[in-house]
């Protein structure tokens, strides 16, 4: 018997190899639509966190009224350092804050202005030099959006309380940020000794942040539907 010109029926794998149609299958359709869905949301939330915090900046910026110049002493402002600068065995290069440096105490004052979305404030930090290290002349501290008006490091009070972040004599010294590692800077003129007790005293001032970090304002509705 012979089978010559009867027609063979293709399977459904032949017709998709020999292109005459493309199948998905209605899983495979539903997860696509949902990765691209995710996709969107995850640009737009992204797009509005970077436009807060630039808006953020903006803000700061026009607070300042005079361009950040080194600091000399009488009234510490600070000069920002490059970027782009070459890495080094400075401290401000480093990512981790040098770890012979021990806060004890904070003090902190804050003053905010709901109605400019602005707040000034005052830190004294009482610090332990636990040992020596390579990097005896100088004390670091993070900030993030501040604009820092005055900073200076005092020995601390031998009279003083225990555990009281009470300035006494005051060391010389020079200040400039480090924006990439967000770090602000102390170059001492004399070197810190081991065992030795400071105080670092900051007046800073900043807008409130619009995301839920740092120092932020939050809203609610009550139960009669008003906004607090």
């Amino acid at each position: 018997m012979s089978y010559e010109g009867v027609p063979m029926k293709e399977s459904g794998e032949e017709k998709r190899a020999s292109g005459e149609g493309f199948v998905i299958s209605r899983t495979k359709a539903i997860v696509l639509v949902v990765i691209v869905i995710l996709l969107i949301i995850f640009v737009g939330v992204m797009s509005g966190v970077l436009s807060a915090r630039k808006a953020r900046k903006d803000a700061l910026a026009e607070m300042t009224t005079e361009k950040p110049v080194r600091a000399t002493g009488q009234g510490p402002t600070s000069e920002v350092k490059p970027t782009e600068e070459p890495t080094g065995p400075e401290p401000w290069y480093q990512i981790r804050l040098p770890q012979n440096i021990r806060p004890i105490h904070y003090d902190l004052y804050l003053n905010p202005s709901l109605e400019k979305n602005t707040f000034d404030g005052k830190v004294k930090v009482l610090v332990e030099v636990t040992k020596e290290s390579e990097y005896m002349s100088y004390m670091l501290i993070h900030i993030n959006d501040m604009n820092v008006t005055s900073a200076k490091v005092h020995k601390r009070d031998p009279n003083a309380e225990p555990h009281a972040a009470a300035p006494g004599e005051e060391i010389p010294s020079e200040t400039f940020e480090y924006p990439k590692n967000d770090y602000f800077v102390f170059e001492l003129k004399k070197d810190l000794e081991a065992g030795g007790l400071y105080v670092l005293v900051m007046d800073y001032k900043s807008t409130f942040s619009s995301q839920l970090n740092g120092l932020y304002i939050s809203t609610y509705t009550n139960e009669k539907g008003e906004q607090r």
